[in-house]
C-alpha cells in the first residue's frame, strides 16, 4: 500500500552484551527484525490476516509467513486462530506490549533525527577569503540565521593559504577558498565564477580588453604567491609566456586597494575588492586577454563527517551566493580553458 510505514531493522548490529546474555545464540536476534515486529503488531489490529496483508500493502500468505518466522524464533506461539478471529496468546499480549515499547522508541529516534536535520544547532566555524566576506558575509549570514537561527556561527578571514591551512588543522569545518586548492585532502564544490580584471585609477589604452603582454609592462602590485589569485595569474603569464613581475608583492587584498587607490600603480584582482569604488568611478577596471578565471568554492576535508549545522551552512551559502554569480552562465569553451589552466 503506498506511504505505508516500516521499520526494517538492522540484522547483525542489534546485539549487546546484556540481550546476548538474555537470548543466548545468534538465530533468534536473525529473525526478530523491527519489520516482522511492525507486522505482527498491525495483525493485532484486525480480526484476520487478510484484513491485517490488505491495510499493509502486502499478501496474506507474506504476512504468516513473516509471524511464522516470528513465532520459530522466540518458541511461542501469538495467535490463537479460530473461526471468529485471531485471538493473541498469553505470549501473544507480551510482546504486543513490547513492541509497542520497541517501535515508539524506533519512532522517537527517527523524530530526533528528522529534527537534527530540520533544525540544526551547536557551532559552526567557517573560514573566508577577505574579499569574499567583505562582499557576501553579510547576505550569507542574514539567510543563514532566518532559516536556521539554533546555529551558532564564528568566522575566520585569511587568504586561501589560511583557509587552507585552518581546513586542514581542523581549525574550520567548512571554508571557501580559490579552487582547485594545493591542499591535499580537500572536497571542493565551485560555487562562484569571477573574471579577474586590470584595475587602477587610470588606465592605459581605451575600452578594449588589454592584452596580458600589455599589463606586464605596468607597475603592478599583485597578491603574495602562493595566493590563489597569484598562482592563476602566474599559470597563465607561464602558459602566454609572458614575464610577470610586480614591483610590490602584499597578502592582503585591503592593503593592495590602499595601495592602488593612493598610487600610480596596478593591480589584477578580483573586482569584488573593489567594486564600491568601481561603481562611484574612482577607480577602473579592464577585461584582459587571455582572460585570467578564478574559481571560489566550497571545501571541507575528505573523510571527516560534517555536522548537520555544517551541512545545513554549506547548502544556504550556494543558495545565496548563486544570484550574485557573474558567470553562473559561463560556455563550456570557458569552463574547459579554465579547467586546462588548473591542472597545468
Amino acid at each position: 500500500m503506498s506511504g505505508r510505514t516500516t521499520y526494517p531493522g538492522p540484522r547483525e548490529n542489534v546485539s549487546t552484551r546484556s540481550v546476548t546474555a538474555t537470548l543466548g545464540d545468534g538465530d533468534f536476534l536473525d529473525l526478530v527484525e523491527l519489520k516482522r515486529l511492525f507486522y505482527f503488531r498491525q495483525a493485532t489490529n484486525f480480526k484476520s490476516l487478510r484484513q491485517a496483508a490488505r491495510q499493509l500493502g502486502i499478501t496474506q500468505p507474506a504476512l504468516t509467513r513473516h509471524i511464522q518466522h516470528l513465532e520459530e524464533g522466540l518458541g511461542v506461539s501469538l495467535f490463537q486462530w479460530c473461526a471468529g478471529g485471531n485471538k493473541l496468546t498469553e505470549a501473544g499480549r507480551i510482546v504486543a506490549g513490547r513492541t509497542d515499547q520497541l517501535l515508539g522508541f524506533v519512532l522517537e529516534t527517527r523524530n530526533a533525527l528528522d529534527d537534527m536535520r530540520r533544525h540544526p544547532a551547536g557551532f559552526v566555524t567557517v573560514a573566508l577569503p577577505m574579499s569574499f566576506a567583505a562582499e557576501f558575509l553579510g547576505i550569507v549570514f542574514r539567510a543563514f540565521k532566518e532559516r536556521f537561527p539554533k546555529v551558532h556561527l564564528r568566522f575566520i578571514e585569511g587568504t586561501t593559504r589560511h583557509v587552507e591551512e585552518w581546513l586542514v588543522h581542523g581549525q574550520a569545518e567548512v571554508g571557501v577558498l580559490v579552487s582547485p586548492s594545493r591542499a591535499t585532502g580537500l572536497i571542493e564544490e565551485i560555487i562562484y565564477t569571477e573574471e579577474l580584471y586590470l584595475i587602477g585609477k587610470a588606465l592605459p589604452g581605451g575600452s578594449e580588453p588589454i592584452s596580458l603582454q600589455d599589463v606586464s609592462k605596468l607597475p603592478l602590485v599583485l597578491p603574495l604567491f602562493p595566493q590563489g589569485t597569484r598562482w592563476i595569474l602566474n599559470k597563465l603569464a607561464m602558459l602566454s609566456k609572458v614575464p610577470l613581475v610586480p614591483i610590490l608583492e602584499i597578502d592582503n587584498p585591503n592593503s593592495i586597494k590602499n595601495i592602488v587607490m593612493e598610487n600610480d600603480i596596478y593591480t589584477v584582482h578580483s573586482s569584488l575588492t573593489f567594486r564600491r569604488e568601481i561603481e562611484e568611478g574612482r577607480i577602473a577596471a579592464r577585461r584582459i586577454t587571455p582572460t585570467p578565471i578564478r574559481n571560489l568554492a566550497i571545501a571541507t576535508v575528505r573523510g571527516e563527517p560534517l555536522s548537520s549545522a555544517a551541512r545545513a551552512f554549506a547548502v544556504e551559502l550556494r543558495k545565496s551566493i548563486r544570484p550574485y554569480n557573474p558567470h553562473a552562465g559561463v560556455n563550456a569553451a570557458t569552463a574547459a580553458a579554465a579547467g586546462r589552466l588548473d591542472r597545468t
